[in-house]
């Protein structure tokens, strides 16, 4: 049998921080496409994204992680 594991219940997206964050700004039809902040790219300006606007400290915050922490923003995400 294959494990699972749930790291949370949530959302955080390119438009709000948490459920009720992105549920107004659904019904507002907010877009959060925007060119890449917070991730180094060669592509920065020429591909528009959906990016969590969060910078990775503020993710560590969030996360309640100790500020020296090391964690991928892949696993930050997934914390939060």
């Amino acid at each position: 049998m294959n494990k699972i594991y749930v790291t949370g219940i949530g959302i955080i997206s390119a438009i709000g921080n948490n459920v009720a964050e992105t549920l107004v700004s659904v019904r507002k039809q907010k877009s959060g496409i925007s060119e890449l902040k917070n991730i180094k790219s060669r592509h920065k300006a020429l591909v528009p994204v959906g990016e969590v606007k969060s910078t990775n400290e503020e993710l560590i915050i969030m996360g309640e992680l100790p500020p020296d922490s090391k964690t991928s923003r892949t696993a930050l995400l997934g914390v939060v």
